[in-house]
Order: structure tokens, then sequence, then C-alpha cells
């Protein structure tokens, strides 16, 4: 006998079982007797009640009628063998579809050889296009294999810049950054600025944190990055660049205080610096009293100046800017969750938003809300990630709407040193009062992906840490989208 049944909706529909098959073959050989010709029939017809009963109760336990509008899940398409990604399949806690979205909308077209990338940065120079490599540490020839994403020769780690050669990326310059640990690119006055935070150096595991950071200028006539300036910091993990009212300003993420115990320590500190228009060298202006930052990000929004900074250790916070004293001033907390990543400001039909990553637990999105002398940002979504490690954010606006990339880097519960990594990152788009998960995409141990218009085409550079079993020498990749493609 065959049973046939498909799910319309959230119903199942039966379609076809043929029980009654085996009744006419039971009559048909058994032709002995009436009475056993009659209790062939009263069998068939167990077998059938019995059966379709089966089948009933599996399609009420399966697909219950009603479902929380949280938890509903469409499916559609067939899980390929070998696939990383159990397409259709993926289950984040609320509303998806299908993952083969992603053979559609992204096309992978080049490959960089990097060794525990954290970020790609395109930019272009005259007629040629170059992709900036921020690396944290270097494989140790001599040493066992790395058993976490916490090992390594960061003294010698270097960001590369790799020029595109025809379809390929042809290494270009390799700049002294040791544990480079992301940067930043901003063109401000003619000139093209670079900065990367050093988060350590030494080699595992004696690493220590106090190390240069650095900021580094384009040189168009020799096509090669120069050193302008240093700066002596403890574990900077991320950098920013950011022009305001004319003025370019710098900002290193720093510090690597696990709790707030005992006495604090200044070296822990976040400093935000401004270009010194006569002597070409930035001044530090201010310093913001961190344990663990991991990102600082300037922006505007409500005809305010905000600077947003997430520590790790104790929360995140926004600061306002404050002309008279030419510094970030008053303070709003909106968020005391440990393990924040990064902050990314965006607006849609002239509403302001905020977005703010959790190793932990997803992202959160707050809404800009105004009241008599007084602005706010509203926490208004909260999107949970199952397996965690919601890290790096871009977010890309054009004509199909407001897109979020984010990177995932390991699964909540499991640390640096004793890592699960993630091995896709998540795209979101804006529906109109919030955010919808749209599919996902291969990565590894990824803390950014960045996303740009090239021409008429759209880019997007996941820089890919380690793979699974910490492997450092691994590959990033870069892909075309096609956003329509992913509505």
């Amino acid at each position: 006998m065959s049973i046939t049944f498909v799910r319309l909706d959230k119903f199942c529909l039966f379609l076809s079982f043929s029980a009654i098959e085996v009744m006419d073959n039971t009559v048909t050989t058994m032709k002995t007797s009436k009475a056993m010709r009659t209790a062939a029939v009263v069998t068939g017809i167990a077998i059938t009640v019995a059966v379709v009963s089966s089948v009933v109760m599996l399609c009420l336990l399966l697909w219950p009628s009603e479902l929380p509008s949280c938890l509903e899940v469409e499916m559609s398409g067939t899980p390929e063998v070998g696939d990383p990604l159990a397409k259709g399949m993926t289950f984040y806690g609320y509303n998806t579809t299908a993952d083969y979205y992603l053979d559609k909308g992204f096309s992978k077209i080049s490959a960089i050889s990097t060794t525990t990338a954290r970020c790609l940065i395109p930019f272009e120079s005259g007629q040629s296009k170059f992709v900036i490599v921020p690396q944290k540490a270097m494989v140790i020839p001599s040493d066992p294999p790395p058993t976490s994403l916490d090992a390594g020769d960061s003294t010698n780690a270097k960001t590369n810049v790799w020029l595109l050669n025809g379809e390929d990326y042809k290494l270009h310059q390799q700049l002294p950054t040791p544990g480079a640990h992301g940067g930043a690119l901003q063109e401000f006055g003619g000139v093209l600025y670079l900065s990367v935070p050093s988060v350590r150096t030494g080699t595992f595991p004696n690493y220590d944190e106090h190390v240069n950071s650095s900021v580094w200028v384009w040189n168009d006539k020799t096509r090669n990055f120069t050193l302008l300036q240093q700066f002596a910091l403890k574990a900077a993990k991320f950098s920013s660049l950011h022009v305001y009212n004319n003025e370019l300003f710098a900002f290193f993420a720093c510090g690597s205080a696990l709790s707030t115990n005992g006495t604090y320590d200044p070296a822990n500190a976040s400093p935000v610096y401004k270009l010194n228009s006569k002597t070409g060298m930035f001044d530090q202006i201010q310093s913001i009293p961190t344990y663990g930052a991991f990102d600082m990000e300037m922006f505007e929004a409500g005809g305010l100046v905000y600077l947003g900074v997430v520590d790790a250790t104790v929360g995140t916070t926004l600061f306002t800017w404050d002309s008279a004293t030419g510094q970030f001033g008053d303070v709003q907390w909106i968020a005391t969750d440990i393990q924040g990543r990064e902050i990314q400001s965006f607006a849609v039909d002239g509403v302001d938003y905020l977005l703010v990553t959790n190793l932990l637990f997803g992202i959160t999105l707050y809404r800009l809300q105004h009241g008599t002398g007084w602005s706010k940002f509203i926490k208004t979504q909260f999107l949970q990630s199952t397996l965690g490690g919601a890290h790096g954010i871009t977010v890309f606006q054009n004509s199909l709407g407001t897109w979020v990339f984010i990177a995932n880097y390991i699964e909540a519960g499991s640390t640096q040193s004793n890592p699960l990594v993630r091995t896709s990152s998540t795209v979101y788009k804006w529906t109109g009062s919030g955010l919808s998960w749209v599919t996902d995409y291969p990565s590894s141990a990824s803390a950014s992906t960045n996303v740009w218009a090239n021409g008429s085409s759209i880019l997007a550079a996941v820089a890919n840490e380690a793979t699974i079993d910490f492997k450092y020498d691994t590959e990033s990749s870069i892909y075309s989208l096609d956003l329509s493609k992913l509505t």
C-alpha cells in the first residue's frame, strides 16, 4: 500500500491511500469461504482505519493548525545532499523563507587567500581596484595546529593590500600591523586615511595587549600606504573614521577588563582623536572610560550628533556631542547586556534607527523617539538567532530597499578560546516596521561582511577568520549580489 499526503497552507490533505487494493487482493486470494472473505474485508477496514488515524495524528503533531506567528516557518524547496545550508529548513525563531534564494542572489566571483581576516575594505585609485585585509595572526609552522581562534603569531601579522588584476587579486602591499583586529577607510581633504586597531602582539600563549595601533595614508603616486601616526593603546579591537562639521575624527575601541571589580585601569579607556589641520596629525581630544570596548561609531540622528560605544563588559552607551566643549557628553544606556559587538545607525522614511549586535543573544533594533525637550532611542525589535554569534553589521540601501548583513562569528555559549565556529551569516530586509530574515550565506568565523555598489553591480566581501577546525590559512570571498532575487 502507498500513502501520499501534502501540506497545503496549515492543513494536511490526504490524497490517496490504496489500502482498498489490499482488501481486494486479499478477497481474491482467499476464496475458500464466505467467512474468510468477510474476515478479509473486516481486516482491510481495520487496517485502513488504523493507518488513517496514524496519518491524521502525525499531521496534527507535525503541523498544528495554529502556530504562533513568531514560530511559523514557510517551507519551500528540497534540501540538497551535501549543502551546508539545509535549504528551506533554517529556523531562527521568527518568519523565514527558503534558502534557495542563496543560489539565485549570491554569485561568488573572487576568492582571496587570507589568514585570520577580520574584514575586507574595498577602494579605488585611478582605474585600479584594491581590497584591504587586516589580519589578526599568522600561522607558526613549527607549532602544533591551533585548537581555537586565539592562537598564532600576532607580532608578524600583516594588513594585506590586494590589487584586482583581471579577474583575480594579487598581493600588492603588506603593512606591519601586529594583531590587526579591523580597519576603517575615510577620504578627507583629498587624502585617503586608513586606521588599523591592533589588539595584541606576541605569539601564543604569550601575548601583550599593550601595542601600537596606527593610521596610514594613501599615496596616489606610489600607489602605496605610508604610515602617518601610531598610538600606544591597550587591546584595540575596532576603529572608525568619521567626518563631522568639516573635521575628521578617529576612534579606537579599547580595553580587555572582563569585569568592573577592583580599581579601574585607565589603560582600558577608548580615545577620541581629531585631525589637526595645521600639523596634519591626530590630537587626542577625549578619553571614553571603557572596560572591553568592541565598537565606537559617530553618527547624526534627530538633529544631534551621537557616539555609540559597545562595551562587551558593561553594555552599550550613547554619548551626545557638545559643540561648546568640543567633547561628547550626556549618556544614554541603551543596553547592559554583556558581549555586545557592533553598532550601526540608519534611517528609513525620515525615521532614525540603531542596530546593536550581541555575540550571545542576537540583534536589537532601536528607534529614535522624541518628546518635549528630549530624544531617546527605544527598543523596537529583537531578532534572536538560535546559534548566536552576531558580530559585524553592514546596512546597504538602494532602490529595492534597506538591507542588513550580519556577520556571524562563533556560536552562543562558546568562547574565543573554546569556540564553535559559525559557518553562515545572515541577510535581513526592512519590511515597513522592522527587519525580516531573508537568507543565510556561507561564512566561517566571520566578523565582517562589506557590501558596496561597483558601477551597476553590487558586491559583498565576506571575511573568514578560520575554518571550523581552526585552519587560519583560508579564503575570504567576494560575491556579486542580485538583490532583486532576494526580495
